[in-house]
Order: C-alpha cells, then structure tokens, then sequence
C-alpha cells in the first residue's frame, strides 16, 4: 500500500493563507516564511480560482482537483480537501500533487 504525501494549508475565507505547511510550500517551489498573508489563489491557475473561492467559502466539506502555479511558472495537478472549519473563519485544506 503507498502512501500519498500530503499538506495542510488554513485559508481563511478570502482566500489568505494563515498557515501553510513544509509540503505545501515545496509543491509551490516557495519558503515557507514567505507565504503567510498571501492569497491561495496567487497559487491557483486562473481558469481553477473561482471554484477555489467556493470552496474557501463552504462550510460543507468539498474537494475538487485544480492547477497549481509554482514560483517557476509551471503548473502541478493538484486536489484540494476542505473537510473542517477552523476558528469560525476560515478552512482546513489538505493539498496533494494529483
């Protein structure tokens, strides 16, 4: 049986990371002392942001496969899970390379 690496990123409803995890960081090609405050979708290719709002937004758990940018310019296939709310305000995602 393998293992699937995965991340944890916490995004608040706009879309801001408020915390991004080491897996998270590498898969975008960026540090991790870097990313706080900035948005998930500077992360997300243009025709995958709307649905990444929606889902920043629910307080249903959801999941859907985007694009991901890296700091380079290239594109990552992607799945986002959004299964838990975290302080009222914003979601747990997990992110994995799909």
């Amino acid at each position: 049986m393998a293992l699937s690496a995965q991340g944890t990123v916490i995004v608040h409803r706009d879309a801001r990371l408020v915390f991004a995890s080491t897996y998270f960081c590498d898969l975008v090609g960026v540090r991790i002392e870097t990313v706080a405050g900035k948005s998930l979708l500077d992360f997300v290719a243009p025709e995958d942001k709307d649905k990444t709002v929606g889902m920043c937004k629910t307080s249903e758990p959801s999941s859907c496969r985007v694009r991901l940018i890296r700091i380079d310019g290239t594109e990552v296939s992607a799945r986002i899970e959004i299964d838990s709310k975290y302080n009222g305000t914003s979601v747990v995602a997990k992110i994995s390379a799909a």
